[in-house]
């Protein structure tokens, strides 16, 4: 057996070299996945990580052994004697070289996650649709968790990273009156390309009942990246304010429960009228428990609960089914809160003026919500008859009839018939029949007919294109 100790920090050093080949190794591996977009976004990913890893392997090198061994040959205050490159390591920086082996563990570790997730591809393009309505175009990775959370890829990667960059900040080496000479800052020469990650409850990867709240961690991270929150907030004017929701919480945690709340009542409105179901039986499942991040079950309810009262479309049956299934529910569940005194008559007057702070700023977006989508399916859908008393329906892009609410169950659940129905509006028709047929026994066809509107669009693109 060698000596470590005439050898500081080899074995690490080693194991970091066989994490970024694991990374390189699973970057070559995404060549299977059949889909471009996703792949690319992946393979951004997995050079972040990389770029990690290079860090992780400076700071042990360019920080801790670097020093080390310029202090090695000094005597120590009091005894005269001199310390080991190993002895002055594990003594002086022991906790961050563990935390070192660490955080490189996990950056191999997130990357094998998202490379391998179980989640369906589908559920990507789900949210690049919102990106494309806003304009974004930052790499989007899913990756399998413990529950729903947005993050930025400055998150992930260099905030792990800056615990172990504090030592650098050092100007005095413990146990000694000497200054080392000043290193670089690594941080600002650590190079990510712009990424984000969406965190999802693994084991309810194929459950369509929670997919909505991917929508809700889409606007987070839109928010996070382009301040939409902020946008919105600017547009209340002087006279309008934040919703105080808890008047004992100073004004930050009110601010960050208002967050919370933008982003459900956006979520609602894009998803349309199943995002508060889905949003009512994740709290079911997971005992919601209010924190600074996250305001009262009530008051998120209360605030989706809001679009359900108002919405309404001249637009086929989808949503008046929808609406004449969850609200009920989110009614009975909303009563309670108030006969319980958890939900008052004052937090309900701060959410209703809110509320409409939100819808008015995503009007004035003009991005595409899920009355839009209803319109333009009715809109698309009258040409069909017409292309075919023309006979010109092998001239321009091909156009579904109309569906009603009860042929697109019959056709999904009993005809086993894959719909090219935009998901949004499909999710809504098949979670609203969710105490008859159990979605998460359907979510292949679901993810089939997903697929199926996709290719529908971009054939229909490409004919529309031609024509042009």
């Amino acid at each position: 057996m060698s000596d470590l100790s005439k050898q500081p920090l080899r074995s690490t050093l080693e194991h970091i070299g066989e994490l970024e080949s694991d990374v390189s190794s699973t970057i070559r591996n995404l060549a299977r996945i059949p889909y471009p977009r996703i792949r690319f976004n992946l393979e951004i990913a997995g050079k972040n990580y990389k770029a990690g890893l290079d860090a992780v392997r400076r700071v042990l090198t360019e920080y801790l052994l670097t020093r080390a061994q310029q202090f090695a040959t000094l005597p120590q205050p009091g005894t005269g004697k001199t310390q080991t490159v190993d002895e002055i390591l594990r003594k002086y920086w022991g906790r961050q070289l563990n935390m070192s082996y660490h955080i490189a563990e996990g950056f191999r570790t997130n990357f094998a996650l998202e490379a391998g997730a179980n989640i369906p591809f589908e559920l990507y393009f789900l949210v690049f649709d919102i990106f494309k309505e806003f304009n974004f175009e930052e790499t989007l990775v899913f990756r399998p968790a413990d529950q729903f959370k947005s993050e930025t890829f400055e998150e992930t990667i260099l905030e792990p990273l800056d615990s172990i960059l504090q030592v650098g900040k050092q100007t005095i080496l413990p146990g000694t009156l000497e200054q080392p000479p000043v290193p670089r800052d690594l941080r600002t020469e650590i190079q990510l390309k712009p990424a984000n990650a969406i965190w999802y409850v693994s084991g309810e990867a194929h459950n369509p009942i929670l997919w909505p709240l991917i929508i809700h961690e889409s606007f987070h991270l839109l928010d996070n990246r382009l301040g939409l929150f902020q946008e919105m907030e600017s547009l209340m004017g002087s006279t309008k304010k934040l919703p105080v929701l808890d008047p004992a919480k100073i004004e930050q945690v009110n601010k960050k429960w208002s967050k919370e709340i933008f982003q459900d009542i956006a979520a609602v409105h894009y998803f349309g009228p199943m995002y508060a179901f889905s949003l009512m039986n994740y709290f079911e499942r997971l005992p919601y428990i209010r924190s600074v991040e996250h305001p009262e079950m009530s008051s998120r309810l209360y605030a989706v609960n809001k679009y359900l009262q108002t919405a309404h479309s001249q637009h086929t049956d989808y949503l008046t089914r929808a609406l004449s299934f969850c609200k009920p529910l989110i009614t009975r569940e909303l009563a309670r809160y108030e006969q319980s005194g958890e939900l008052s008559d004052e937090v309900k007057t701060e959410l209703d003026m809110f509320y409409d702070a939100v819808a008015s700023w995503l009007r004035s977006r003009r991005i595409t919500l899920f009355t839009d989508r209803l319109a333009r399916y009715v809109a698309q859908g009258s040409r069909a008859r017409e292309m075919v008393d023309k006979q010109i329906i092998d001239r321009v892009p091909y156009v579904d009839p109309i569906f009603t609410f009860d042929e697109v169950v019959d056709l999904v659940f009993t005809k086993k018939v894959s719909l090219a129905l935009d998901p949004t509006l499909l999710l809504n028709v098949v979670l609203a029949v969710s105490d008859k047929y159990t979605p998460q026994g359907y979510s292949e066809r679901l993810v089939d007919c997903m697929y199926k509107c996709r290719v529908k669009q971009a054939w229909d693109l490409a004919l529309s294109s031609i024509k042009a």
